[in-house]
């Protein structure tokens, strides 16, 4: 990909051939009917527990109609069912490891978390092989809040399922970046060479007209880049140094919220969960509910948790969940990509509660949904997912 205009467009794409939320309607041969009508526990897990699954029955995107939003279908189907083998099956998805830093990360499926946007590209602005034989790439995304460059790594480029983790690359990104290349010098270091213009016009679905920050210089650049630096975890957590910085974490401790969990494995690494949490009834609906929002997107980016909304220690999210950021603040200092989510129970009742689920990522992109949950032997599951409003 040539310039980073392009890419913002497609991370913001909104389907414009399907100005409408997706609905099963009464074809048979529509995947979300048929997860709607379906008693195969079997099949439906295998649905809800594999976002590639879900994609080969090709559930055509648009609003609300991407893959990982028929694993959410999936996963509500088997909470309504509601029985022993259809309630186990939910624990075992839900059971799949899922951790915010592992050690590699497919060069393949980096979705976006919220129902309303479409996927980024996973595509390499620029690669090269080093003498040691390792291929290094850059890739272009939002993960971590921002308009970012991640550096990568493999010694097989072929198998996609090799490939490092992305590391967030330190230097400042603008749009309008072009003819990006990449070379590896004999020592190692990286030189990353590209043209930079002034940002253009936003493209329609971009969530905003603010063409974003101006480079303070254009023409053609070259920067010195160190793999070494960029992967520098002096703590030992999974997070580089850099991450954490930008993640308001502790670089030098591995715990940062002292909960007994490393920060890289900790979905929500600056807050430490009360013991009260494990006997929560809201807690519970909460976490189910996220889960079911968020979780089955596969996705492993930043979300950035709003004032307003219950702090609760989460799992199964693949992504850094982050309480203690102020929205205008981090604007502030990142202006394009990041993901504002907040959550209520707007209704419980002795066997049912509502969770309104809400995401902002600019004055042109934001959406809703509610998940209905219903107790079941003392135990709340999710069994419905509705998209409401959408900027």
């Amino acid at each position: 990909m040539k310039d980073l205009r392009s890419w913002n467009a497609r991370l913001g794409l909104l389907s414009i051939l399907l100005l409408s939320f997706s609905t099963p309607g009464q074809d048979k041969q529509n995947p979300f009917q048929r997860v709607s009508e379906s008693v195969d526990i079997h099949w439906l897990e295998q649905v809800a527990g594999s976002i590639s699954t879900a994609g080969q029955l090709r559930p055509g995107g648009g609003l609300s109609g991407h893959s990982k939003d028929l694993r959410t279908a999936a996963y509500a189907r088997l909470g309504s069912l509601g029985t022993p083998e259809s309630l186990a099956a939910v624990k075992r998805i839900e059971a799949i490891g899922n951790i915010p830093a592992p050690e590699l990360v497919p060069l393949s499926g980096w979705t976006h978390p919220c129902w309303h946007f479409s996927d980024p590209e996973v595509k390499p602005l620029a690669q090269a092989k080093g003498n040691d034989g390792t291929t290094y790439a850059i890739m272009a995304d939002s993960m971590l809040g921002d308009l970012d460059l991640f550096l990568v790594h493999t010694k097989t480029p072929g198998n996609i399922a090799s490939w490092s983790r992305p590391k967030l690359i330190p230097n400042r990104v603008y749009r309008g970046l072009r003819d990006p290349k990449l070379t590896v010098s004999d020592s190692g270091a990286l030189l990353f060479s590209f043209t930079q213009e002034n940002p253009g016009p936003r493209g329609l679905m971009e969530g905003t007209h603010d063409p974003g920050p101006k480079p303070q210089t254009t023409g053609p650049q070259q920067w010195k880049l160190s793999p070494k630096e960029i992967e520098r975890d002096s703590d030992g957590d999974g997070w580089t140094d850099i991450e954490e910085n930008r993640l308001g974490l502790n670089p030098l401790r591995p715990d940062s919220d002292g909960d007994a969990i490393p920060d890289g494995i900790d979905v929500c690494p600056d807050y430490a969960a009360s013991p009260a949490e494990d006997k929560s009834e809201d807690v519970q609906i909460l976490q189910r509910a996220v889960f079911a929002s968020f979780g089955l997107s596969g996705s492993r980016h930043l979300l950035i948790v709003e004032k307003d909304s219950r702090k609760i220690q989460f799992w199964g999210y693949s992504g850094p969940i982050i309480y203690n950021q102020n929205r205008k603040d981090w604007i502030g200092q990142h202006p394009y990509g990041a993901v504002f989510v907040s959550w209520q129970i707007t209704k419980k009742t002795a066997d049912e509660a509502i969770v309104a689920i809400s995401d902002y990522e600019g004055p042109l992109a934001a959406g809703g949904q509610e998940l209905t949950l219903r107790k079941i032997n003392n135990e709340w599951f999710v069994t419905s997912r509705r998209t409401t409003w959408v900027s």
